[in-house]
């Protein structure tokens, strides 16, 4: 490249002006707040854009803050622009059990920074930011303009972002600098159900009075809790024994008057890797629902979400996601089972796939004595192995499915690394795999 050599000796002289920049942000606890005049998300996401359009003003790259909402930095004054570059402040919740450091108290170890915010999306918005500045610093040519686009709403709901483009264009090309490396041009998909009930004042006992948990829509909820009247705490603390989650999630009872308020704490984790956390919310709800609770809607409504949500299921095995599709396949254009031919690809097997008690549990909970046989436990360190590949192949049999139409590779994607990304053996270090369903007309 022509100006290669200059970019690398720049960018070489940098880092500690980088660091103290992503330092500053990171000090700015930016979660979601109440609204207030000028200030749609709350104080702190206007502190952290406030912040940020000043670090662009002192590096020669003036901003403008537009109803706190967003705020933007152009390149040059070029009329076209060519670019967008879109990222956010805001955060999510700091959550507990940090050990480098405090999350809002920036600190390099082992040339490493951390603190909430450092990797998503504070840290690559400051590298954005400096990326323009080298282009200015330099005198790189160039004909048309590029927007950096600061959000303030990315992880509650994207209401910055809709906000800007109900009254801007869009440029022909955008980056986001919040995922991972070289590309990513797809985003997971999801799905935000909204469930909801009501019923006449109970007064039968015992039951639930109260249930809560979670704090965004993205993350694993690391804590849940409820209220019981007419169980003790003993009655409580058994039932959480024989769902034998210990060391996953935690369960404490505390007694005031005639309520009995139940906690489970477990562990957050991000939406789009629920594996790696513990959910409180699910826990909770299938401990409820092995409670002895009287025959009331209360206890109908908790017992169906169980069966909706059980403990322990990350990918919709034991909802049975798989057949649902086949049904909606047949409902929605009128496919037959026997005409559908079906795959499922290469994904982590048996031999890999190490969990603890909650995803059999959650698959027996849905499956019964039928999914025994996917199940098996380690004698050396009591973990169980699941074959997840076999119960999605059960669960279309079940729905109609003849055997000879699904092929099932045997290829498992944490054992060959050197053919397919696995998150599980390669952490961070991943990419995309897809999927797909076709229709086809038959005669």
């Amino acid at each position: 490249m022509l100006h290669q050599s200059a970019i690398e000796g720049y960018f070489a002289q940098q880092e500690d002006l980088l660091v103290e920049a992503v330092s500053r942000l990171v000090r700015i606890d930016s979660t979601l707040g109440p609204a207030q005049p000028g200030q749609p998300f709350g104080p702190g996401p206007a502190a952290a854009l406030e912040a940020f359009l000043s670090l662009a003003q002192e590096w020669g790259l003036p901003g403008e803050n537009l109803s706190g909402y967003v705020g933007t930095v152009d390149l040059n004054n070029q009329p076209d622009t060519a670019l967008h570059i879109l990222g956010h402040l805001d955060i999510v919740d700091a959550g507990e059990g940090w050990t480098v450091t405090a999350p809002f108290q920036p600190k390099v170890v082992d040339g490493l920074l951390y603190g909430r915010g450092t990797a998503d999306d504070k840290g690559p918005m400051v590298a954005a930011l400096l990326a323009m500045k080298a282009v200015r610093d330099l005198k790189l040519p160039l004909t048309k303009n590029v927007r950096l686009i600061a959000g303030t709403d990315e992880e509650t709901g994207f209401r910055d972002i809709k906000w800007y483009y109900g009254s801007h264009l869009y440029a022909p090309h955008t980056l986001s600098p919040d995922a991972d490396f070289p590309i990513i041009n797809l985003e997971k998909g999801h799905y935000q159900p909204t469930f909801q009930a009501a019923w006449p004042q109970e007064t039968a006992l015992p039951r639930v009075a109260a249930f809560s948990g979670g704090t965004r829509l993205n993350m694993v909820p690391p804590k849940a809790q409820a209220t019981v009247l007419g169980l003790s705490p003993r009655q409580v603390e058994e039932a959480f024994q024989a769902l034998a989650l210990e060391g996953a999630v935690t369960c404490t009872c505390t007694q005031e008057g005639e309520s009995l308020h139940v906690a489970c704490a477990g562990q957050n984790a991000h939406g789009s890797t629920p594996e790696e956390g513990h959910n409180a919310q699910t826990a909770l709800v299938a401990l409820l629902a092995a409670l002895p609770l009287a025959d009331c809607p209360s206890t109908r409504a908790i017992q169906a979400l169980h069966a909706l949500f059980p403990h322990g299921d990350h990918r919709g095995t034991a909802l049975g996601i798989a057949a649902k599709t086949i049904a909606a396949m047949e409902r929605l254009y009128g496919a037959k089972a026997e005409h559908i031919r079906a795959a499922i690809g290469p994904g982590i097997s048996r031999c890999c796939f190490e969990t603890d008690t909650d995803v059999p549990a959650a698959m027996r909970a849905a499956l019964g004595a039928e999914v025994e046989p996917y199940l098996q436990r380690s004698a050396q360190d009591g973990k169980w192995h699941v074959d997840l590949k076999a119960i999605n192949r059960h669960w279309m049999l079940r729905a109609g499915l003849a055997p000879e139409h699904i092929a099932v590779s045997g290829a498992c994607t944490a054992c060959c690394t050197d053919l397919y990304w696995s998150h599980r053996r390669m952490g961070d270090v991943r990419g995309s795999q897809a999927a797909m369903i076709c229709l086809k007309e038959t005669p």
